[in-house]
């Protein structure tokens, strides 16, 4: 026997309240002030991404030349530079 539950999704001022509190909608002022600064810029851009534990692990397992990586909710991007280092062709959303 089988049992189905039937679960709504939500609706669209659910979703809005939801992502009206999610880290990349509430830290928005702060992201703009990050992209603004020059020195910070340039240290982000000079990061090896060999030094961070989450690139260096995916890049061992599966290697980024080459491949097409999409990233959704990518925060201030520091993962796809990372991966756009690596080889890798890459897309925010």
């Amino acid at each position: 026997m089988r049992l189905l539950l039937h679960i709504p999704s939500p609706t669209t001022e659910e979703l809005n309240t939801l992502y009206s509190k999610y880290y990349s909608h509430h830290r928005r002022s702060e992201f703009q002030q990050y992209y603004n600064d020059p020195v910070l810029v340039r240290e982000v851009l000079a990061l090896d991404p060999h030094s961070d534990l989450k690139a260096r692990t995916l890049s061992s397992l599966t290697g980024f030349d080459g491949k097409r990586v999409l990233d959704a909710e990518f925060g201030m991007g520091q993962n796809l530079l990372f991966m756009k280092k690596l080889g890798a062709d890459v897309a925010g959303h």
